[in-house]
């Protein structure tokens, strides 16, 4: 199941993974609601299945001097990148402990290694995902269930415009 707030972007995406095997269904929802996990599993539950992988891909970033950036922008930043993907990572990881089984696949990036200036926010929030997906990965070693970061450098999307 694809999940993302645009129904356009959705549908282009199944399209082109239902070229593969596999099912490809679409939910359109703001991760930023607070009750986007529960939809979420709601709409998996429906049809007859379960979240058994979870990649947490979304995320926005916020460029210039941290002072001049208006906090509207810093907290929809902070509420995409941080809020959202812990609340899903903290919904889901039970069901996966308890059916001894499962993964979560956090997109971080190389700016959560480092300090970034005139990026302050988005690389500390970065380093966060970083941060809570190992400390999670070491909660469940054992378990059944994967949890990892992965940490791409630059890469031509929408993201930079």
């Amino acid at each position: 199941m694809l999940v993302a707030r645009q129904e356009a972007r959705l549908a282009e995406a199944a399209a082109s993974l239902r070229a593969g095997p596999g099912r490809v269904t679409t939910l359109a929802l703001d991760i930023m609601l607070r009750e986007a996990p529960e939809r979420i599993e709601r709409a998996l539950g429906g049809q007859g299945a379960a979240c058994d992988l979870l990649v947490n891909s979304a995320g926005c970033g916020l460029a210039g001097p941290f002072d001049i950036q208006a906090p509207d922008d810093i907290r929809r930043l902070v509420d995409l990148n941080i809020l959202a993907l812990t609340a899903l990572c903290r919904h889901f990881l039970p069901a996966m402990r308890g059916r001894r089984g499962g993964a979560i696949l956090n997109v971080a990036s190389m700016g959560g290694m480092v300090p970034g200036p005139n990026q302050a926010a988005y690389y500390a929030s970065k380093a966060f995902v970083i941060s809570l997906s190992e400390a999670l990965a070491s909660e469940v070693a054992g378990d059944g269930v994967r949890v990892l970061a992965v940490a791409p450098g630059p890469v031509e999307t929408a993201f930079h415009r």
